[in-house]
């Protein structure tokens, strides 16, 4: 059994979804869910499942389990159509949606946080004004190497981003400072670490390949 695999996994995929469908996806509408799903093309991959056992939610209802189970299933099957390479067409988007909606929901209980989901909400509010250009970010919170509590995020950029030109500089520096900002704001008193990974970096480095 790999639980916190699974779990590990499905967080990763739902970082690309805004706060407020993390949230309480149950209650958005398709429309909006649509709107705030993000670079679908890494985040609709078999990976995101990867781990499953049904096995591993004993404590679940029977209906819930087999909600479950079959949501995952889904998934699957709407993901192998994905070109790994390539972005998912709006069709293989409303196809695969509504089954990881199910799933987020069914697993929510185990992988909620409450701060973390400040988190979320702070960063994804300070990186509006520069989506164009950062689609979406990943985050965790843990303790540094002097034993303080801490944020480390990753912010995604477009591959067509030049890193080090001295404009990008200024604009992460902005962006970094407008996170710190939003943090301080939500009482969330963390020391803050900002980093940055291409989009085609993602799939292989945080879902472990986008085939798998």
């Amino acid at each position: 059994m790999a639980l916190p695999e699974f779990l590990e996994s499905v967080r990763i995929g739902a970082s690309f979804l805004s706060p407020e469908v993390w949230a309480d996806s149950a209650h958005q509408s398709a429309e909006k869910l649509a709107r705030s799903l993000q670079l679908a093309d890494i985040w609709l991959t078999p990976a995101v499942v990867k781990g499953y056992s049904e096995g591993d939610f004993v404590s679940l209802p029977v209906g819930e389990r087999e909600r479950l189970r079959e949501a995952v299933a889904e998934f699957r099957v709407a993901a192998r159509d994905v070109n790994p390479v390539g972005p998912a067409t709006p069709g293989q988007v409303d196809r695969a949606l509504p089954h990881f909606l199910t799933i987020l929901e069914i697993v929510r209980p185990y992988i909620a946080n409450r701060e973390a989901l400040d988190v979320r909400r702070a960063v994804w509010q300070a990186c509006g004004k520069y989506r164009d250009w950062i689609p979406s970010f990943d985050y965790k919170l843990d303790w540094d190497s002097e034993g303080e509590p801490a944020v480390w995020v990753w912010l995604i950029l477009n591959d067509d981003v030049d890193v080090m030109t001295r404009d990008t500089q200024l604009r992460l520096a902005e962006v970094r400072d407008a996170i710190g900002t939003k943090l301080a704001r939500a009482e969330i008193h963390r020391a803050l670490y900002v980093y940055v990974w291409k989009r085609k970096e993602v799939a292989p480095v945080v879902l472990g390949g986008a085939g798998v």
